[in-house]
């Protein structure tokens, strides 16, 4: 199998900026949270990621940020889940909504607060233990911790979006333009 320059400082780039996104997880930079809250960076890393990507790139990406995740934080709940059901649900969103909306801004930050809050509200339901009778009277004393957490990932990470996504996607985009008129 043959790989060329340019596939390998592609996949470098990829690789280092979602290493990066997840270091970033770790380093409580001031000014930069909200009630101690911090944007979701492997969550915003992921929406750029799968916005443009296969539902089974997205998966793999979403299963590699999880384990990544669990593996520098607390295992128990997982991280693997939310982050699968966020790639598949941006896939989604991509396909519907962005063919008919311009891929801006806006609409990534749309998209990123949707998929924080997803992703806190998934934890929460984690947290709940998963024992439907007890689920239920702890989820609203659960959720009224995780409210406060998600508003506060959600609303930074939406700011934060335009950072991480418009670098990476103005690269991806010329790494597609460059294969495509290096193959022709």
């Amino acid at each position: 199998m043959y790989i060329n320059t340019r596939q390998l400082l592609n996949w470098m780039v990829t690789v280092t900026s979602a290493i990066a996104c997840l270091l970033l997880t770790l380093v409580p930079i001031p000014g930069m949270e909200l009630f101690g809250i911090g944007p979701n960076w492997p969550l915003i890393w992921l929406v750029a990621w799968s916005l443009r990507r296969s539902l089974w790139e997205a998966i793999a990406a979403g299963s590699a940020i999880g384990l990544l995740l669990d593996s520098l934080t607390a295992p128990d709940p997982s991280h693997v889940f939310p982050y699968v059901g966020s790639a598949v649900l941006t896939v989604f969103l991509s396909q519907l909504v962005m063919k008919n909306i311009q891929e801006d801004f806006i609409s990534v930050a749309l998209i990123v607060f949707g998929m924080a809050i997803w992703v806190e509200l998934f934890r929460a339901l984690q947290f709940g233990g998963g024992n439907w009778q007890t689920l239920q009277t702890d989820l609203a004393e659960i959720w009224s911790d995780r409210q406060r957490i998600a508003l506060s990932c959600a609303l930074l990470s939406s700011l934060w979006a335009p950072v991480i996504y418009f670098p990476l996607s103005r690269w991806w985009k010329f790494q597609n333009s460059s294969e495509r008129s290096f193959d022709n």
